[in-house]
């Protein structure tokens, strides 16, 4: 419903801030697989074999990159779909003002104009409220949930 006010940028933005939020949902599980290794690096290691040292330097290069991107795919998608909020919010607020200019002098007659525009205002704020990281957060419950069942079955098995 709401992709009825949204131009093709908006969608195009859309679907970039979805592909973010779910790498960013996939992120904790892979974090939680390498922090799992590194475990099992120290485990390993003992006073004659220095292999366990070997793993845990790669371990911890990996989880520097995995947080790295983890910091650039989380920025990413909160200032997408914070754009994507504004974006349309902006556009209902012109479509809701244009249609109340259309009326006809009697329903302000009835109504007060001067509500008008905090009735505005307030109906708007609350869509940008509903259509903003809140979507990415959805979506990032969601990957980290699948992916989380899906590395515990492969790799716990």
């Amino acid at each position: 419903m709401i992709f009825r006010y949204a131009t093709v940028g908006d969608k195009i933005i859309f679907a970039i801030a979805t592909i973010c939020s779910v790498l960013f949902g996939a992120a904790m599980p892979a974090f939680v697989l390498v922090f799992g290794g590194m475990v099992d690096s120290v485990g390993e290691t003992s006073a004659e074999n220095t292999m366990g040292f070997d793993q845990l330097s790669s371990q911890s290069v990996y989880m520097l990159l995995i947080a790295t991107g983890v910091f650039f795919v989380s920025s990413t998608n909160i200032i997408l779909f914070s754009i994507f909020s504004e974006n349309i919010s902006y556009r209902i607020r012109l479509m809701y003002f244009k249609s109340c200019l259309e009326k006809d002098a009697s329903y302000y007659d009835d109504n007060n104009p001067a509500e008008m525009a905090s009735r505005i205002v307030k109906e708007c704020s609350s869509i940008n409220r509903g259509t903003g990281d809140k979507i990415g957060v959805v979506f990032q419950s969601i990957s980290s949930i699948l992916c989380g069942f899906t590395f515990a079955f492969y790799w716990g098995y």
